[in-house]
């Protein structure tokens, strides 16, 4: 074999024919690379593979039209195939040498990423990743290409064929998507792709009764299926289209999903092709065409069935790895965790109609269906279902949102596309663009809603100059399903009954003594409540009076970091400590708690259980005089450490606990600091929440930011890259072919 593959390969470089291929595509690649990368600034290189599957479609049937079909043509076959080499390894080992020229190709495309990475963030994991797929890509298309090459001693009709073959491998899917759905159309259509397969087999295998035998037998059983059971044909053709479908498989690297299902599904490609090759070449060597063509098309047959129901089982399999930024097709352990305790049958409904999905949408739904076997993930198409969504919502539901639905109590929640992303206004052109995807955290928390009985609800206190909750921190909220009501205590009388947290945030003018007096009141019943002290000109008396009844005194001032413990050039950005607790598990980020009050804890009040949260440096020290220009410590200003937040209970008899939680940060959960996505005060305010409700930490999962990372080049540097590139490589390439063609022609 190695004889066959080293006179193959050099076959290529002793001509043009190599050189000019590698030249060619390396120059495609290099244009893609400049306009996406370079003029655009996009840092994922996996944009310009995906752009340029096409090539393989133009490319490949060039390549591959003379490896079989010149043997053949110039009578060479005979004496090749009839060598102690056997047809195995001649095979093996042309299409081998075919390869080795591709990957040469793609081993200079690996110093791409390698580029980019010096003038941006580039994720280097799907970059490389992508490039696996496209290879695989190209090595099942080739396989393909040495097949159709060995059915005929004609290269112009093999490339033709070749061509029109991929051209239709590479439009499968968009094939399927315009394909009808009814049960008897599919029965046609795929009765007429069995005939189209019978053909084919009688074309290659030159026998008459094996193809008859294989339609009368095929159509036989197509037909009997269909009077059983007619609704299995629905959409059944454009599922057939797209479960082959090579580009399809290859989607799944180009989004970051290191996918083995796919692998296997290329290396199965790749495996038939040859082995038709190989079972084609042989049966055109036998004197005994129907005994042996019966033999070998039973052979062709089984084979075939083996690899495909080992891809059926193989898809089953979750085998994949993530390779995405965020991790955007991993499920969180949150989500595992809720729905490994579901004990209802959950059916999460995908209305989308044929052709219309949002692949990242469809990608990360389908992880539910792997997370447990009470949980299924269904389309619905909602022309052919017209009045289905009714039945849960009054809401006009637009395609690509979703509906999960509790069977058990029917208990449903609707989640409108909208929800599913995140979106912003780009001001340099005043249009709106996806910067998140929010598919998990909204699915989850639908599964939490339709699955409990009782939702927390948390009133928001008033009328004090507190602190407004920004769009981004409600979302979060809502996901966790919580409810929200605005609360005004100076003209209440009592906190309501189903007042499960009483929210203070940041007020800057004091409470009443009566509006004290009922909070006082709630608490000693049971309560529960966040109370965020921050800064404020005001004394605020009768607040630091209800905060002393859990042991909590905030020192005057301001409070300010020395030695780095803070943001950037502003000491009052402070970066605390987070301690150990079960508020603070599962925080990955920083705190950023701006503008902060010290605070100092009571120690021996007996019936109060302080556990810290957050805690300056021994350094830290409370600005007393705010009008000084001086920010350094100056005499009169008091030496911490201080805590910023703390958990705290009370026994208020034997039978009732009170819990509050204390923070000291005006801007703690500032809209502008949660937008950045660098800290973790969300998902601290979250799992305060949870504490205090008694509710799961995390089901308030984040958005997925899908925000585009640029490179920056100067013009200099795109000029210089893009001419190494786009005319560099390939010209040296080209130069280097001309080269050894003139020396092979002048000895």
């Amino acid at each position: 074999m190695s004889a066959i593959y080293k006179k193959e390969l050099k076959s290529y470089f002793t001509n043009m024919i190599g050189f000019v291929f590698i030249a060619f595509f390396l120059a495609i690649i290099g244009i893609y690379t400049v306009v996406y990368n370079f003029l655009n600034g996009y840092s994922n290189f996996e944009y310009v593979l995906n752009s340029i599957s096409f090539l393989f479609v133009i490319l490949v049937p060039i390549i591959t039209m003379r490896v079989m079909a010149e043997e053949k043509k110039q009578k060479t076959d005979q004496l090749l195939f009839t060598s102690p080499v056997s047809i195995e390894k001649i095979v093996i080992g042309k299409y081998l040498a075919v390869l080795t020229l591709f990957l040469i190709t793609m081993g200079i495309t690996l110093t791409y990423p390698l580029i980019l990475r010096q003038f941006g963030t580039v994720n280097m994991a799907l970059a490389y990743g992508g490039i696996l797929g496209f290879t695989l890509l190209g090595a099942a298309y080739i396989a393909v290409g040495v097949f159709i090459s060995s059915l005929t001693e004609s290269q112009v009709i093999a490339a033709v064929i070749s061509f029109l073959t991929m051209l239709l491998m590479n439009l499968m899917a968009g094939i399927g998507s315009l394909l009808p759905t009814s049960g008897i159309s599919n029965f046609l259509i795929i009765s007429i792709l069995v005939l189209v397969v019978v053909l084919i087999s009688y074309f290659t295998l030159h026998s008459v009764i094996i193809p008859i035998v294989a339609a009368v037998i095929g159509e036989g059983i197509l037909t009997g299926i269909y009077f059983w059971k007619s609704d299995l044909f629905e959409g059944l053709a454009a599922n057939i289209l797209n479960w082959f479908s090579v580009t399809e498989r290859y989607n799944n690297f180009a989004l970051g999903i290191l996918d083995g299902s796919a692998l296997f599904y290329y290396l199965s490609v790749i495996g038939i092709f040859l082995f038709l090759t190989i079972q084609l070449t042989k049966n055109s060597f036998t004197t005994k065409k129907l005994k042996n063509g019966a033999y070998r098309t039973a052979v062709i047959v089984v084979s075939v069935v083996i690899v495909l129901f080992t891809n059926l089982i193989v898809g089953e399999l979750d085998i994949t790895k993530d390779l995405s930024t965020n991790g955007m097709f991993t499920l969180t352990d949150e989500t595992k965790k809720l729905a490994g305790k579901l004990e209802d049958d959950i059916s999460i409904y995908y209305i989308v109609s044929k052709g219309n999905e949002v692949s990242n949408i469809e990608k990360i739904l389908d992880k539910y269906n792997q997370i447990s076997d009470h949980v299924k993930v269904i389309k619905k198409d909602p022309v052919k279902y017209p009045t289905f969504t009714s039945k849960y919502t009054d809401e006009e539901v637009v395609e690509n949102s979703v509906i999960v639905v509790n069977n058990k109590t029917n208990s449903s929640k609707y989640i409108p596309y909208s929800d599913l992303l995140e979106t912003q206004i780009d001001y340099t052109t005043y249009q709106s663009q996806v910067t998140g995807l929010d598919v998990e955290g909204q699915v989850t928390s639908a599964l939490s809603y339709v699955t409990e009985k009782n939702f927390p609800k948390m009133y928001i206190v008033t009328g004090h100059g507190e602190a407004e909750l920004g769009e981004k921190i409600k979302a979060s909220i809502k996901k966790l399903n919580v409810e929200t009501e605005e609360f005004q205590t100076l003209s209440s009388q009592s906190i309501p009954d189903d007042c499960e947290i009483l929210f203070v945030n940041a007020p800057t003018s004091d409470f009443t003594k009566d509006e004290v007096k009922m909070m006082k009141a709630y608490l000693k019943a049971g309560g529960k409540a966040i109370l965020n002290f921050g800064y404020t000109e005001d004394a605020m008396t009768n607040y630091r009076d209800l905060l002393e009844e859990y042991g909590v005194r905030p020192v005057s001032g301001l409070v300010l970091e020395q030695n780095g413990n803070y943001v950037g050039n502003y000491p009052t950005d402070l970066i605390p400590t987070i301690e150990e607790d079960d508020i603070t598990s599962g925080i990955d980020k920083y705190i950023v708690s701006q503008l902060s009050k010290g605070l100092k804890f009571d120690e021996n009040l007996k019936s109060v259980t302080i556990k810290p949260l957050l805690a300056t440096s021994e350094g830290a020290y409370s600005k007393t005089d705010l009008d000084s220009e001086e920010l350094g410590k100056e005499d009169g200003d008091i030496d911490g450490p201080f805590y910023l937040g703390a958990a705290i209970t009370k026994k208020e008899s034997d039978k009732t606990e009170s819990k509050v939680a204390v923070y000291s940060s005006s801007h703690l959960l500032d809209e502008e600091v949660l937008s950045i996505g660098q800290f973790g005060n969300d998902k601290l305010f979250l799992n305060t929440i949870s504490w205090l409700a008694d509710i799961e930490h995390g089901l308030s999962i984040p958005v997925r930011s899908i925000a585009q990372n640029y490179l920056t080049l100067t013009g200099g540097q795109i000029g210089f890259y893009s001419v190494v590139i786009v005319i560099g490589i390939p010209l040296a390439l080209i130069i280097t072919g001309l080269v050894i063609w003139l020396r092979r022609r002048k000895g």
